[in-house]
């Protein structure tokens, strides 16, 4: 289950999609302690606020099931 808060769909579906993402890595390559990849599209959306488009997202696997994910802002 992921935690989010009060998102409108466009944005939830993105989430919903990377942690999907996130998931599906970790069970391939339980052997890694985690990868950065490109955001996906609404991803990096902020309620209220612009989307960080491009942007990174490192990923962490703390446990079994358990990630973290954080935002990484590309300057170009």
């Amino acid at each position: 289950m992921t935690a989010t808060v009060d998102l409108d769909p466009i944005h939830e579906a993105a989430t919903e999609a990377a942690c999907d993402l996130d998931r599906d890595f970790a069970l391939r390559h339980p052997d890694l302690p985690g990868y950065s990849r490109i955001a996906l599209d609404h991803e990096l959306c902020p309620p209220g606020g612009p989307c960080w488009s491009p942007g990174m997202v490192g990923v962490v696997f703390v446990a079994p099931g358990s990630r973290l994910r954080f935002p990484m802002a590309v300057q170009r």
